[in-house]
């Protein structure tokens, strides 16, 4: 008589599968910490010493907090004062919950930077994971989002890593290609000028492309739809609050210091502008480089052992292919 024999407990399987989406999260969380951890480092060594750029919008959020009043200071004529109604509503709101001191409410807002920093990157990881790996995506994003453009915005507490976040997610719900996304895309496109003026254009740009080169006319048509609506409602409600509809940070700088009326100083204004691009993205073209030379074995040694659609399993996994074959004999002649 064989003596019975207990089956393996079944939470040992239990665990093992559970665990399973637990490590798919760990490149996340690992590059949420490294993100965060170093822009947070960054505003604490610069403090309050950033642009003055950041300090006139606190200056106006914490006014509106504080009477309801747009304007720089409560005594001063109603004036729009920040390039960016998100960054100023999401500030202000910020001081009117934590009602922060003066170096308290510089922080949240490179604290604020920060975040929305980390966030693109995540969204970026996203990204890229299904077209780079994770490791390669993963060291892409971890250099990018802790370079000198991002780091930058973090210093200073300025609101464009909300709008490269914005981005990053319109074209995460694009890669999508699904049409339940398009009143998504819609939303994410309508947030965009909110975030930046500026940004329309770019919007509208895109959708200009995506109709020329790609077959998602309706996904660029729910591009440009946000991105109108939006210029439509700001415009509409800056003629109604301010009066105008150009935003004032436009119209200042038509004007000394920002803009030369002579040839020299319009020429000397575009190269130092083309500089400090070219200093600004230069850590992220040096990685990119020494990135591509050191995948560059690893792609064409996976492209060289490709099995090709056509050829039947068994002679996939036991014979080489042709390519290789051929390569072989043409190295053993020279």
């Amino acid at each position: 008589m064989k003596p019975l024999v207990a089956d393996p407990p079944a939470a040992t399987s239990v665990t093992i599968r559970s665990s399973a989406p637990q490590r798919r999260y760990l490149p996340y969380a690992g590059l949420a910490l490294v993100v965060l951890t170093t822009h947070m480092l960054v505003a604490l060594v610069v403090g309050a010493h950033g642009w003055d750029d950041g300090a006139i919008t606190l200056a106006f959020a914490r006014t509106f907090a504080d009477t309801g009043h747009i304007a720089l200071t409560p005594v001063s004529v109603t004036v729009e004062g920040s390039s960016s109604p998100f960054w100023f509503a999401l500030l202000a709101a910020t001081h009117a919950v934590l009602s922060p001191g003066f170096y308290g409410f510089i922080t949240a807002s490179q604290l604020w930077s920060g975040v929305f920093t980390t966030v693109t990157a995540l969204l970026a990881y996203a990204l890229l994971v299904p077209r780079l790996g994770r490791g390669a995506a993963w060291l892409s994003c971890a250099a990018i989002f802790v370079s000198a453009p991002f780091l930058n915005e973090t210093m200073n507490g300025m609101e464009m890593s909300a709008l490269a976040a914005v981005a990053v997610l319109l074209a995460l719900l694009v890669d999508q290609r699904r049409d339940r996304f398009r009143w998504a895309v819609f939303a994410v496109a309508f947030v965009g000028p909110v975030v930046r003026f500026e940004a329309a254009g770019y919007l509208l740009a895109a959708a200009a492309g995506m109709i020329l080169f790609s077959r998602y006319a309706r996904t660029a048509a729910a591009i440009a739809a946000g991105a109108v609506s939006s210029v439509v409602f700001l415009s509409a409600g800056r003629l109604i609050v301010f009066g105008g509809w150009l935003p004032n940070t436009i119209r200042a700088k038509r004007w000394a210091p920002y803009s030369s009326q002579s040839l020299m100083g319009k020429l000397h204004s575009t190269l130092s502008v083309a500089v400090e691009t070219v200093l600004l993205f230069a850590p992220e073209l040096a990685f990119a480089t020494v990135l591509a030379l050191l995948c560059w074995p690893l792609f064409k040694w996976r492209r060289d052992w490709l099995p090709r659609p056509s050829e039947p399993a068994a002679f996939r996994r036991s014979s080489p292919s042709p390519r290789r074959t051929s390569r072989r004999s043409w190295r053993s002649t020279c």
